[in-house]
């Protein structure tokens, strides 16, 4: 077969603290999908109208003059990663990138027949994790103030625009419980999203596996008891009505 390879437009996102980066770490792994590190992050709120499919062709994606985000081959960590995703650019099924603010109803219009694969987390899980974060003085990588009683807005927000893409367009959005993807040890939830993605997973079998491990050694017995006062807003102010209508949805 010979001729350019057709590709499809890929999002992978969650709020922030849900498990997107280990997510795209493992779909990014597989040879067929090549997604950014929130290549456009700065595009993802109020300027999200600027994206357009040229900003996906690979002089254009690839070239970090920009400012669209920090994240750069100027970075030690990101170096290997960006140049494993330039690599398979231009042959990989899916190309696309994570955000960590949910934009679908918006990118479809642009984008009908992209694809979204959307991760969620309980409420309480990502709100131990903003206030661990903004707890430590020495993380400049996180904004300053953005705390447990900020991370119940961003999720009220991302949970009710997940329910209603995947309710919407089941063909072209599926959501991922963070708690069941890594912590069950059949790795349904891999299964489901390589099905949803028309792949094999044999490709990341080796890594999802690696995550589940990790998941079951350091993550799923982690104290996080917020104090009460955290327990009492986040009772009083999330949506947990939309959260459990989502899971009847989530693999």
């Amino acid at each position: 077969m010979s001729g350019a390879r057709e590709h499809e437009l890929l999002f992978v996102a969650g709020v922030a603290r849900s498990g997107t980066t280990a997510l795209r770490r493992i779909l990014g792994n597989h040879p067929d999908i090549a997604v950014g590190m929130e290549r456009y992050k700065r595009l993802w709120g109020e300027r999200i109208g600027e994206l357009g499919p040229e900003h996906f062709e690979r002089d254009r994606f690839f070239d970090y003059g920009d400012g669209l985000t920090n994240i750069t081959p100027d970075v030690p960590w990101a170096q290997e990663r960006l140049a494993d995703l330039e690599a398979k650019w231009d042959t990989a099924r899916y190309r696309g990138d994570k955000m960590t603010t949910i934009r679908a109803r918006r990118l479809w219009q642009r984008f009908p027949e992209a694809r979204f694969v959307f991760i969620v987390r309980d409420i309480s899980l990502v709100a131990s994790s903003w206030e661990r974060r903004a707890a430590d003085a020495s993380d400049t990588g996180w904004r300053e103030g953005a705390g447990a009683d900020r991370a119940v807005g961003a999720w009220n927000t991302a949970v009710r625009r997940v329910l209603d893409a995947v309710s919407d367009r089941p063909d072209r959005a599926i959501a991922l419980d963070y708690t069941r993807f890594f912590g069950e040890p059949s790795g349904a939830g891999l299964a489901a999203v390589m099905a949803f993605l028309e792949l094999d997973a044999p490709p990341i079998q080796a890594d999802w596996q690696a995550a589940h491990d990790q998941y079951v050694e350091s993550v799923a017995g982690r104290d996080r008891t917020l104090p009460p006062e955290t327990a009492a807003y986040i009772a009083e102010h999330a949506d947990l009505g939309a959260w459990r209508r989502l899971g009847d949805l989530t693999v």
